[in-house]
């Protein structure tokens, strides 16, 4: 499995991720030292990244990853935009929960005004109660002070002796002095009232809108190098966290939950015959921390398909959208958003499929042209007989370019289509091919040409020459359970949610 394969899933979109770096190497390491030396290496990179491109001397050590897009809609991993205020706040002793680190303005938020707390901080029982982590920082930078000071009288005394290495005094000293300058002022040597406004000064600039706007910049354009990771981490472990964490997030941000889903709905129809794999991962969904398989998160991902029926079912893969812009895929959205209420309409139960057929000037007799008719008439109500015989879920009537079509759908999770009139003025057919489908196929395939359908061999075709039912009931015999029904619930849920 490349890992092009596990980030490019569904409809292309910048995805935030809801889980750590931790998380991964716990779910995931298949050699843990690997994995945090590849992990390690870069963050560095990032580090120092940002600092060649801004001047910044910042540090990204906590945070989230993110599949970012580029201008070509691939994805990439990244780490994402909240790594680096995440990481600012873990300095000021603040902890996020995964809802916190969905809304980057929140966190923003939070760190402006703990930097504004921390300004008014004035002594070093204040900053320890306040501020552990600043505090063990400046505890650490006291003791290079005394031992700063220390080696300048040992250098003064050994020089009097004529025993000094002026070549190492000076390293050192400059090494002291890198670290401890930014927290000197002219007036006043290192103490608690240079370290808190050194640290605010520096949190205030970084927080500051276009300084922090140029790093996020940069996190979200540095693709991860995922080749490092090629012997440390399970792929099929990582995808299956991606997957859980794509329905976190549609639970949280419903605004994107059409893009989360459309990965999930590519995940399991690539998955369609391994479901009950045993691969499992332990993460955090919403408010609770729980292991997850695939057919744990396949239960739950219908669940929410059920509950959720304006979000709609897009099986699209990122190669569907090769060569086309943001834009392009902003736009297929909008026209989805309506494709079924534009074709389709539910039809009340017990209500008539057809009324009474009408054709228009024709050479027959009046006898000849009744007696064709009745023959039209009474193989379409066979018809409409042997598809209710059948006991269907829901009954669909086509209109517009559908005008004619009647869906069946069953509850085994196969749609039939059959085509009743081929006109709008309700002239009876009775010899068109009848078109079988998966319900979660319906969507798309009926939105599609009829020869594209039949060139691609898109479903199963059934033509109305001798033996058709039977070749039909292959189809409709196949048992109903509690998966397929579900399948179709999330499908009418949907379209009734559309025809309102």
């Amino acid at each position: 499995m490349e890992w092009y394969n596990v980030f490019n899933k569904g409809i292309p979109s910048e995805r935030y991720m809801g889980f750590t770096l931790d998380l991964i190497g716990h779910n995931c390491s298949t050699n843990n030292a690997k994995y945090i030396k590849a992990v390690t290496s870069e963050l560095v990179e990032l580090n120092e990244r940002i600092k060649k491109e801004t001047k910044f001397d910042v540090e990204c050590r906590k945070g989230l990853f993110a599949l970012t897009l580029d201008k070509g809609l691939k994805q990439s991993l990244t780490f994402s935009s909240q790594i680096f205020i995440i990481s600012l706040l873990s300095d000021l002793d603040v902890q996020t929960s995964i809802e916190d680190e969905m809304f980057e303005d929140k966190l923003l938020q939070m760190a402006r005004r703990r930097v504004s707390e921390l300004h008014k901080v004035k002594s070093l029982p204040q900053l320890e109660k306040e501020f552990p982590t600043l505090y063990n920082g400046y505890k650490k930078l006291e003791q290079y002070y005394s031992d700063r000071a220390e080696m300048r009288k040992k250098y003064a005394f050994n020089k009097k002796l004529g025993l000094v290495d002026e070549d190492a005094y000076n390293r050192n000293l400059a090494k002291y002095n890198k670290l401890l300058t930014p927290y000197e002022d002219n007036k006043h040597s290192f103490n608690v009232k240079t370290f808190v406004e050194s640290v605010y000064k520096k949190y205030s600039f970084y927080l500051k809108t276009e300084n922090y706007q140029k790093i996020i910049s940069i996190i979200k354009s540095s693709a991860i190098d995922m080749h490092k990771f090629d012997d440390c981490l399970d792929k099929e472990k990582f995808e299956l966290i991606i997957a859980c964490s794509c329905l976190s997030n549609a639970y949280l941000n419903p605004d994107d939950a059409i893009s989360y889903i459309s990965y999930l709905t590519q995940y399991f129809k690539e998955h369609e015959n391994d479901i009950d794999s045993d691969i499992s991962v332990e993460l955090h969904f919403i408010d609770e921390d729980k292991t997850f398989t695939r057919q744990d998160l396949y239960k739950r991902y219908k669940e929410y398909l059920i509950t959720h029926p304006e979000v709609k079912i897009v099986r699209k893969s990122a190669e569907d959208f090769e060569g086309q812009t943001i834009e392009d895929v902003m736009a297929y959205l909008d026209s989805f958003k309506g494709e079924l209420e534009v074709y389709w309409d539910i039809l009340p139960s017990g209500e008539s499929l057809f009324e009474r057929t009408r054709t228009g000037e024709s050479t027959l007799t009046d006898e000849e042209r009744k007696a064709k008719e009745e023959n039209k008439e009474r193989i379409l109500r066979e018809k409409e007989e042997f598809f209710n015989n059948n006991k269907p879920y829901l009954v669909l009537k086509g209109k517009n370019s559908f005008l004619g079509y009647i869906g069946y759908i069953y509850p085994n999770a196969q749609v039939v289509l059959e085509k009743f009139y081929k006109n709008a003025k309700g002239t009876s057919i009775a010899e068109d091919a009848i078109y079988i489908m998966k319900v979660e196929d319906f969507i798309d395939l009926s939105v599609k040409s009829k020869p594209e359908i039949i060139e691609n061999h898109l479903c199963h075709r059934v033509t109305h020459h001798r033996g058709w039912q039977g070749r039909v009931e292959e189809f409709l015999m196949k048992e109903a359970t509690e998966d397929t029904i579900e399948r179709v619930q999330i499908f009418e849920n949907q379209i009734r949610h559309l025809n309102k």
